[in-house]
């Protein structure tokens, strides 16, 4: 990995903090991609608000359109519920 030009990190959501700094380490001129869903469950041994992956990228791009489950879904139902509970601190969820 040392001598690559990219390097894509996906499911970021679940690399933790020294995973990050050890691959920024041992590829340290390479474009490194990260790809995830912020609404996943951080890192366990994260205390941030968001997974340490989220944060480090120059540019964010974020996709709308859902192409796994069709509209109407009921598992999009609990897709947005539970992506709006992630979003808030416990004591904003009633």
């Amino acid at each position: 990995m040392g001598n690559a030009d990219v390097v894509i990190v996906d499911e970021v959501s679940m690399v933790g903090e020294t995973a990050l700094a050890d691959i920024e380490k041992i590829a340290p001129h390479a474009l490194i991609i990260y790809l995830g869903d912020i609404r996943q469950v951080k890192p366990i041994d994260s205390k941030a608000d968001v997974a340490p992956g989220f944060t480090r990228g120059k540019k964010v791009f974020e996709l709308l359109e859902r192409v796994r489950q069709g509209e109407g879904s009921a598992v999009l139902d609990y897709a947005d519920i539970f992506g709006d509970i992630s979003s808030k601190k416990p004591s904003e969820i009633t």
